[in-house]
Order: structure tokens, then C-alpha cells, then sequence
């Protein structure tokens, strides 16, 4: 039986229950971002908005399916590109795109905060 390797994504744009798998046999543990929540950012059916907290450096950035550097390519990401990260796990970042997308990205790279400056 091959083991089903696709990624679902629980609930509306901005929920933060994505399905991850293991990174290999390292063992490296998820660690998902503490959720915040705040008047403003709350839609109109009570769900958190999505909001930035990260950038995509000037020169892009690639992304991947799953946190494993020999994982193929999937993705280049925009410079500048606005993402919200929902989950680390160890060098990787599971970063979010207002229309939904989703990958894996070299955390050390993106820029923090949500403004471009």
C-alpha cells in the first residue's frame, strides 16, 4: 500500500489546521506559531482573518510540498511576497498566501514583519 502524501487543508483560507508530515528520519518536532487574535482581525463569521507576518526576501524565494531539502522544487514565490507563517519546524517554515497557497520555505530567509520596508 503507498502511503497517501497529499496535503489537506482544514477549513476557510487562514485556518491554520494543515496537515504536515514528518521531515525524515531526524525526528525534528513540529512546533506550530501561537495564534493571535485581536478585534480587527476577526472576520465576520468569527474566524481569524488572514494577516502577514512575514516577507519573501528581494531576490524570491523557492518552496517546496514537505520540509525536506532533497524535496523538489514546487514553487518560486514573488519578491516581496506578503506570507503568514503557521508552523516551523526546525530551518523550514510552512508559510500561507492570502489566496490560500500554501508551501515550505527556508525560514532563515523570509523577512519579518509585514511591511515591505
Amino acid at each position: 500500500m503507498t502511503p497517501d502524501l497529499s496535503f489537506a487543508h482544514a477549513g476557510p483560507p487562514g485556518a491554520t489546521g494543515w496537515v504536515t508530515l514528518p521531515s525524515g528520519p531526524s525526528g525534528e518536532v513540529t512546533e506550530p506559531v501561537p495564534e493571535t487574535r485581536s478585534p480587527s482581525a476577526s472576520g465576520s463569521d468569527g474566524q481569524s482573518a488572514w494577516e502577514p507576518t512575514h516577507r519573501v526576501p528581494p531576490e524570491g524565494m523557492k518552496a517546496r510540498a514537505i520540509p525536506v531539502a532533497a524535496a523538489g522544487d514546487v514553487a518560486s514565490l514573488d519578491p516581496d511576497l506578503a506570507v503568514r507563517v503557521v508552523e516551523h519546524r526546525g530551518d523550514w517554515a510552512n508559510v500561507l498566501s492570502a489566496d490560500g497557497w500554501s508551501g515550505w520555505v527556508d525560514a532563515r530567509k523570509l523577512r519579518e514583519g509585514p511591511d515591505s520596508s
